[in-house]
């Protein structure tokens, strides 16, 4: 996994631990690190409302007669997502191998529509393709996918649904942050939901950055394979970063302000606890990303 780790004393430490002190600062080079960087990790998370949560909600934002709903638009494209039910990931060097023989495996209990793809450095083995998640047979699928036993084992009892859209679409919207994709720059990610929020979990991220917009921020979306973002702002890298010599470069005063307006990454709506030893040690701070 690739990091670009910046380490500073940044005034916004009060807001965290309540003085100054050394921080680790992370970017993420693509989205699939981010992918990686959580998966299969263990958090916890507060149920406290916060402002940032509240502006992602919509809660503090009033439109009057003049203001328009960027989701409301009646040019707006609908979404071609398709569904599918994961039901195991591979990351070892054979991972192909693995998945292949997880595939004949299933063959030979009658399970012809499982098939398997990569993705961010993964292989993922999945089951049928769906267009409403919602529907009793998708839900049926879902549970009997979860009962499925290859010898003595039932493997797929974590099996979920997840949203599989082609991994270039760009929708019309201009709140989607693909349209920015290798041009160099950057923007503070200060949200993030999966499939645990429901399985409507990307119009979540499309209705907060819409939220955000309304509240004057720059707002975007990511949707990724299994998680969509929400990030603010699109900056250079001299608008991001203040470079400093023989050591590395640090967040520039502008990041730093725009961090203390949207100091958390919200998972789901709620803060991340970060823990060290098992104790706290602060709520998981907004981090800039790499638009790629």
């Amino acid at each position: 996994m690739s990091h670009r780790l910046v380490f500073t004393c940044c005034i916004l430490m009060s807001l965290f631990l309540g003085g100054c002190a050394t921080q680790e600062r992370v970017i993420r080079d693509t989205w699939g690190d981010f992918e990686r960087s959580v998966k299969g990790k263990e958090f916890n998370y507060t149920d406290r409302e916060t402002e940032q949560s509240r502006r992602m909600a919509g809660k503090t934002t009033m439109l009057d007669n003049n203001d328009t709903d960027p989701l409301a638009d009646p040019n707006r494209q609908a979404s071609r997502e398709s569904w599918s039910i994961l039901l195991a990931s591979f990351a070892s060097m054979d991972q192909q191998k693995q998945a292949q023989e997880m595939l004949e495996q299933l063959k030979r209990h009658n399970i012809n529509d499982a098939w398997m793809a990569q993705q961010d450095g993964y292989t993922h083995v999945y089951r049928g393709k769906f267009n409403d998640p919602t529907l009793p047979a998708v839900q049926s699928a879902l549970r009997q996918s979860r009962m499925i036993k290859l010898g003595d084992d039932r493997p797929f009892e974590a099996a979920h649904l997840v949203a599989a859209r082609p991994a270039l679409e760009i929708s019309s919207s201009d709140m989607d942050l693909k349209r920015y994709r290798d041009q160099g720059l950057y923007s503070l990610q200060v949200a993030v939901y999966d499939d645990t929020a429901g399985p409507n979990y990307q119009r979540l991220a499309e209705e907060g950055a819409a939220n955000l917009r309304k509240d004057g921020d720059q707002a975007f979306y990511y949707h990724g394979k299994f998680r969509s973002m929400v990030t603010i702002g699109l900056f250079s890298y001299d608008e991001a970063w203040t470079k400093r010599i023989n050591v590395s470069d640090v967040y520039s005063s502008r990041i730093l302000d725009l961090q203390k307006k949207y100091p958390y990454n919200l998972f789901n709506g709620r803060t991340i606890i970060e823990k060290s030893d098992g104790k706290k040690v602060r709520e998981q701070p907004s981090f800039l990303v790499q638009i790629r």
